[in-house]
């Protein structure tokens, strides 16, 4: 993503254009999430890599380009305290990037789990416990029992694709919505009024030379 960030910084600094960048960016995040259906555990792991380099480029892209956006249209004496509230906006945004899906997996998970034979198991992974047991060390203690090792692996696949299937509706809705913002040129001079004010120095120096 922070890769993603900076391809997006270095296109707008030198295109001087926010706005093709703002549809790429949700159209990337949409293919990848589209990309991340087809996600199982035989996967191979340059195919998994690249479709997180695709969503992560696609993510930075449109996070670093609407604050172009919003700053374009904005006198210089808007600018930090439109900023600032773009900063915050992210950070609450971000909240819920987390909590939305974990709520959709963690429903699709206990709608599927019937799917699991060991009744002890499937005690275990509802009501969120399938989230917080998405481990590497809890697949491995699952080796002894490789049949029920093999219904939990395609209820975590199932659950997460309904994810990625959400996150591509939204991602989609980026797309006609960035189409909608006004192109706006971008400013190449800076006038602020920002800084440290200067003060004179002349009494001083001739109070020192008296």
């Amino acid at each position: 993503m922070v890769s993603g960030a900076i391809v997006g910084g270095v296109l707008i600094t030198v295109t001087g254009k926010y706005k093709p960048l703002l549809v790429a960016g949700f159209i990337l995040m949409a293919v990848g999430m589209g990309l991340f259906t087809m996600l199982d555990d035989r996967t191979n792991t340059v195919r998994w890599v690249i479709y997180q380099v695709i969503l992560a480029l696609g993510s930075g892209i449109s996070l670093i380009a609407t604050l172009p956006a919003v700053l374009a249209s904005l006198p210089e004496s808007d600018v930090a305290t439109a900023t600032a509230t773009w900063a915050f906006l992210r950070s609450f945004g971000s909240i819920w990037c987390v909590s939305i899906p974990s709520a959709v997996f963690n429903s699709r998970f206990t709608d599927l789990v019937g799917r699991i034979a060991s009744p002890q198991l499937r005690g275990v992974l509802v009501g969120g416990g399938a989230y917080q047991l998405a481990t590497k060390a809890f697949m491995e203690s699952l080796d002894d029992t490789p049949v029920v090792k093999a219904q939990v692996v395609s209820v975590y696949v199932d659950s997460l694709k309904l994810v990625w299937q959400i996150g591509i509706a939204f991602a989609a809705l980026g797309v006609p919505l960035s189409l909608l913002i006004r192109s706006l040129a971008l400013r190449d001079e800076l006038n602020a009024e920002f800084g440290l004010e200067e003060t004179r120095t002349e009494n001083v120096e001739e109070v020192r030379v008296q």
